[in-house]
């Protein structure tokens, strides 16, 4: 399990779904990100989902947190997890990344360390 040195921000509020993406419009971008419902706060676009299976962990101000999910918003360089292990980004809160190093040094671990994308739509 990595544990990912970088600052996450926290911030209030939901992040919003859009429940009508079809499987003709998803898209994946690397080995683990793919197309999701949850649309970026900044730009309203759709963003990309990669999951981690807990083989990563932040640290916190809860202390040391492992992320099951890891969103992504390419067009504006940022990226978003629940506040919580097991949570969703309309829990009330979520964190989000938005230094464009750290987003970059996230994306590589996400890719050596999450779960391949292997379904029939791609």
């Amino acid at each position: 399990m990595d544990l990912l040195d970088v600052k996450w921000d926290y911030k209030k509020g939901t992040i919003r779904q859009n429940r009508n993406v079809r499987p003709e419009d998803m898209m994946m971008t690397g080995n683990t990100f793919y197309t999701c419902a949850y649309v970026c706060p900044y730009c309203g676009k759709n963003m990309f989902k990669a999951n981690t299976n807990g083989n990563i962990t932040i640290k916190t101000p809860y202390g040391n947190q492992k992320i099951l999910s890891v969103f992504a918003c390419f067009d504006c360089e940022k990226m978003f997890s629940a506040t919580k292990t097991g949570g969703s980004l309309g829990d009330g809160e979520y964190m989000t990344l938005t230094n464009s190093e750290n987003v970059l040094k996230t994306f590589l671990i996400v890719e050596a360390v999450g779960l391949r994308v292997s379904n029939g739509l791609f």
